[in-house]
């Protein structure tokens, strides 16, 4: 199970990296507890609802999510000074609803069917020949609006760093980017690589449902947009906080986990071979030293000053 998860995680980018690592689950009761929904939504303008959870008060901090729970640490950490979202764009929803379909226990299916509830998620993804940047924007702006945020800063770790780096330059109330566990200038080739193998196999498998079958389209769409674009410029102009962020060990062969499935991934070693293009474009860079992937993400007691800090030297307090 952990396995397949993580490729899941890696094609769709509709699972948080903290739970594409956990052990397999102790088999549920007979009965499982419903899990209490977490959040709110928002109507888009084609009746689509929107998840979104939002706290705390000042400069808005947007982080992007693959599951209720993915970012929410970091920005539980930052809501005291700052106004923090969670939000699920509705491309990790139609992921996620496939991992609804695919649900092989009760204990899975439980969580999924309490955050999915009876939204209204109905959304023909076919209908796009490419990705569908323009309405992925609108919905990130609903949201900003719902939670009364003007001005923000887009944030993410890992896949959910990508999705924001990718994002932030189509939209000019992103102001700033905050992401963490990924290399987000040049170089994606490896991404692009390991992206089409995964999700080669994903398609072969019987078993994959219709939902999870359009993500990966969909995915794909956006791995070649990001492969033939640089947003060296874009990022550069933003006139807000620009942070990045590793654990000293991620993507070595120290990194266990990442070595094995990313295979040539060294998202640390990427990082910091580009700091000083990083600086020119004005982002602040640090790592957490002799930390991977997921642990650098778990350590949020040592990432959240630091970030708190950058956040500040930006002006943006």
């Amino acid at each position: 199970m952990p396995c397949r998860r993580l490729a899941v995680a890696a094609v769709l980018a509709v699972l948080a990296i903290q739970a594409a690592c956990e052990p397999d689950p102790p088999d549920p009761p007979a009965s499982p507890a419903q899990p209490e929904p977490r959040g709110t939504t928002v109507e888009a303008d084609d009746g689509f609802d929107l998840w979104f959870d939002a706290w705390g008060e000042g400069p808005a901090i947007i982080f992007l999510a693959r599951h209720p729970d993915e970012n929410r640490a970091l920005a539980d950490a930052l809501s005291d000074g700052y106004r923090v979202v969670i939000h699920e764009p509705r491309v990790i929803t139609l992921g996620q609803m496939g991992l609804l379909a695919e649900a092989a226990d009760e204990a899975e299916r439980a969580q999924w069917e309490a955050h999915l509830g009876d939204r209204q998620i109905d959304w023909d993804a076919s209908e796009y020949e490419d990705y569908p940047v323009e309405l992925v924007i609108s919905d990130l702006h609903r949201v900003a609006d719902a939670a009364g945020v003007d001005a923000f800063v887009l944030g993410g770790y890992s896949g959910t760093a990508r999705m924001a780096a990718f994002m932030a330059p189509y939209s000019e109330r992103a102001v700033g980017l905050l992401v963490g566990g990924y290399h987000i200038i040049d170089g994606s080739d490896y991404w692009l690589g390991f992206t089409a193998a995964a999700s080669a196999a994903q398609m072969e498998d019987p078993s994959t449902s219709d939902f999870t079958r359009m993500s990966i389209l969909l995915n794909r769409r956006q791995a070649l947009l990001e492969h033939g674009r640089d947003d060296g410029a874009a990022f550069g102009k933003m006139p807000g906080p620009k942070i990045v962020w590793v654990g000293g060990e991620d993507g070595s062969p120290q990194d266990s986990l990442m070595a094995e499935v990313f295979l040539g991934a060294n998202i640390a070693g990427r990082v910091r071979n580009a700091r000083s293009d990083y600086q020119l474009m004005g982002f602040e860079f640090f790592q957490l030293d002799g930390l991977g992937h997921v642990a650098a993400y778990e350590a949020v007691d040592q990432a959240a000053p630091l970030v708190r800090e950058a956040l500040i030297r930006a002006g943006w307090r």
